[in-house]
């Protein structure tokens, strides 16, 4: 009685198991299965991921995409490898600009033999291009709007500071591009900017002459 028991038992077992096999070599990157569950035919189940090339994805500005070509060599970076380079290519440019950011959406394939990079890691892409332009940039906190003016403040000594009216130019992630206004190598007021902005407000607003 015990042989038949444990025949049974093992018919039970291989019944209820089942072996899927891969296409390909990867990782399980979606199980959408519970233990005991009925599954349908057509349900999809697992999502397998081969990384052993990976897409990085990056948003590019409007301005550099004249510049920009698939199979252009690209270098990656992830905080998890401050130290380390990843090299890749460009294969493909998105046809479309995002309205608000003026961004469009780059892709760069890297190799990615060892597994180090992650799925969803933040990365920087820097794509070296044949030409480049110099410019005049003071951090974000640097720029302040006073009424329809956009303006920075200029250290003039102790305690003293102009008001500068400036054009701006293109962001570079936290730096504006000053097209005009402020000349290179001029100092500006950064993390006290917003300070000096709600100070000179308060006197106008008190009757005192704008400086």
């Amino acid at each position: 009685m015990a042989k038949l028991d444990s025949a049974a038992d093992e018919i039970r077992a291989a019944l209820s198991h089942s072996v899927l096999n891969a296409p390909f070599a990867g990782v399980i990157i979606k199980l959408n299965v519970a233990q005991g569950e009925i599954l349908a035919t057509d349900r999809e189940i697992i999502t397998l991921a081969d990384i052993s090339t990976v897409w990085v994805l990056a948003d590019i500005y409007e301005k550099d995409i004249g510049q920009l070509r698939t199979g252009q060599p690209c270098r990656v970076r992830v905080p998890a490898y401050p130290e380390e380079v990843f090299t890749g290519e460009v294969t493909y440019l998105g046809g479309l600009l995002d309205p608000q950011t003026r961004t469009g959406k780059l892709r760069c394939e890297v190799r990615n033999p060892d597994k180090r990079l992650k799925l969803e890691m933040f990365a920087g892409v820097e794509i070296p291009l044949a030409g480049r332009r110099m410019a005049v940039a003071v951090p974000q906190p640097a720029v302040q709007r006073i009424g329809e003016r956009t303006v920075v403040f200029v250290p003039q000594g102790d305690a003293l500071f102009e008001k500068r009216e400036v054009e701006l130019g293109e962001q570079f992630g936290e730096w504006w591009e000053i097209r005009s206004g402020l000349a290179v190598n001029e100092k500006v007021v950064a993390e006290g900017a917003f300070y000096l902005k709600s100070a000179l407000l308060s006197e106008q607003i008190s009757g005192e002459v704008e400086p």
